[in-house]
């Protein structure tokens, strides 16, 4: 099918499709689902199931093994590589017999592939090498450097390098201009080798052939892992850093790899410290997606067995049952054992939130009682017990019938017990006024506002937290009893607000953008409040401890 999406439009146009019979139906339903799927569009298997049931019975060879093909094909686009993989190893039977040696090549490689994506590398190969010799009977040069480079991956998996090697060699044969994989991969392995030599030769040709391309990260990810294995760590971390710019995750999480390597060996700690935390929220991410996936194939394997077993109740009957009974149990277990994992991360993550408010609400009723605020419905409040104790008249006898003296008593304590309140609030906050000025004057503070940011040692570190504990000595205990996982860098961009640094200063300060404070602190106030707040909502928050 050369044109896909005219071919879809012309489709789309028939009248009465619905009308369509027999073999107008079959063909309409095959020619529809192929040209979806080379349009890349996603599909039920609904209208190829159609075509499957009709040419299963009344079709050639080589209608079954084009209807056997897209239904695989639409199996494998919605996951269910079972099915999929059923599909085409009848496809591939039936073109045994029609000479159609594009679609068998094609069939062979997609049946590699699935194995492949299951890991079970032995039994891939076979059908690679099915695939390439009916590329060959075509004389599709392109196809065949690519199913040879797919089997150069196979053998690189099962750690077989020197048959990957002479795959990847055969498939520069091939390739024409389309070499850069190839010779990207086969460096990777010279460098496994710690034949550096020859893995330089065939990763420059790589790079410039992504010229062409347009693809360069894996290549510039090799080229820094290269540089840095021959101890050129300048530029290793230029290439690595050019390759974070990858669409692949994999690749990212591999330069992060030997980015923080460069920076362990540097002893750049803070920089470390950073390209470890981005690894892991990438790795994080990888593994949610993947853990994602495995649950969707699981589902599939398990309704498809359900499904086979409705289809070929015959061919059931001689399984043996134990076997069929032990898959799943395993297949139900493992279902299992993954929903309580995700149950239990939700309540633990409901428990930490929960925890979390009660931390802030504990810290916020503390704060109320000991701020400017409290004063003056302190003041209402001793206004009106004053104004009760007056109209109270002990003396006439009146006074027995409403209130003891006990109360009495009671309520005028109280009135004290505010009044001493509100005197020591007034004092701490005139105390804490006079060791913001005292602050301002201390050495380490002017340090640490130098215009253009303060390349801070440890002790300097510390002696500012000395500072801060001396004048603020609340602000420590509190910032952790909210935030009880912060960490270090977390801990200084806090303090430095604390002691009102400016954002381009705190970045120069740690080492770090300004947009990465900027997100530290938007982080840190989403942690406390359970809500997205500002930067300013946020050194509020700290001005307040």
């Amino acid at each position: 099918m050369q044109n896909p999406d005219s071919t879809l439009l012309l489709l789309s146009q028939i009248p009465e499709k619905e009308v369509l019979r027999d073999v107008e139906q079959a063909k309409y339903c095959l020619l529809y689902t192929a040209a979806t799927f080379r349009n890349y569009e996603t599909q039920s298997d609904s209208m190829i199931s159609m075509a499957v049931r009709y040419y299963e019975k009344h079709g050639t060879k080589s209608q079954k093994a084009e209807a056997y093909y897209y239904a695989g094909c639409v199996a494998e686009d919605l996951n269910d590589a079972p099915r999929a993989q059923n599909y085409y190893k009848k496809a591939l039977e039936s073109c045994n017999y029609s000479g159609n040696y594009s679609l068998s090549g094609r069939i062979a490689s997609r049946i590699a592939m699935l194995y492949t994506e299951q890991y079970v590398y032995n039994a891939a190969i076979p059908y690679f090498e099915k695939a390439f010799d009916y590329y060959s009977l075509e004389n599709d040069s392109v196809r065949q450097s690519v199913i040879l480079r797919n089997m150069g991956r196979a053998y690189t998996m099962m750690h077989q390098t020197d048959h990957a090697i002479e795959y990847y060699r055969k498939a520069l044969l091939f390739a024409g201009d389309n070499k850069q994989s190839i010779l990207s991969e086969l460096g990777d392995i010279y460098i496994t080798k710690e034949m550096y030599d020859i893995a330089f030769e065939y990763i420059r040709r790589s790079l410039e052939q992504s010229a062409i391309t347009g693809e360069p990260y894996h290549t510039y990810l090799s080229y820094g892992k290269l540089f840095y294995l021959t101890g050129q760590k300048d530029s290793a971390n230029y290439y690595l850093t050019k390759s974070l710019d990858s669409h692949v995750p994999e690749t990212c999480i591999d330069a992060y790899e030997f980015l923080a390597k460069i920076k362990k060996d540097e002893k750049n700690w803070d920089e470390y410290a950073y390209i470890q935390e981005q690894r892991e929220i990438l790795a994080e991410q990888i593994h949610e997606q993947t853990y994602t996936e495995t649950v969707t194939q699981m589902e599939h394997l398990y309704n498809y067995q359900h499904a086979e077993k409705a289809l070929t109740e015959s061919e059931i009957r001689n399984m043996n049952k134990k076997s069929v009974i032990l898959i799943c149990i395993i297949i139900i277990a493992i279902l299992s054992m993954l929903l309580i994992i995700g149950i239990h991360y939700l309540r633990k993550e409901k428990a930490e939130k929960l925890l979390q408010k009660q931390r802030y609400e504990k810290w916020k009723k503390e704060q109320l009682r000991n701020s400017w605020e409290q004063i003056e419905p302190n003041k209402q409040y001793i206004l009106q017990l004053e104004n009760k104790l007056h109209t109270i008249d002990l003396e006439n006898g009146l006074a027995g019938k409403l209130i003891s003296e006990d109360e009495f008593e009671q309520l005028s304590m109280e009135k004290e017990r505010l009044y001493i309140e509100n005197r020591k609030i007034e004092y701490a906050n005139k105390e804490r006024q006079q060791l913001i000025r005292q602050i301002r004057k201390a050495d380490i503070y002017q340090k640490f506002h130098a215009e253009g940011g303060f390349k801070a040692t440890e002790s300097d570190w510390l002696e500012l937290q000395d500072l801060i504990n001396h004048t603020f000595p609340q602000f420590p205990e509190q910032l952790h009893s909210l935030l009880p996982k912060i960490s270090d860098i977390e801990f200084k961009v806090c303090c430095l607000v604390k002691i009102e640094v400016p954002t381009a200063d705190i970045a120069n300060t740690i080492n770090r953008s300004r947009q990465s404070v900027t997100m530290i602190r938007k982080r840190l106030y989403q942690k406390i409040y359970g809500e997205n707040g500002s930067t300013k909502d946020f050194d509020e928050f700290i001005a307040g401890l």
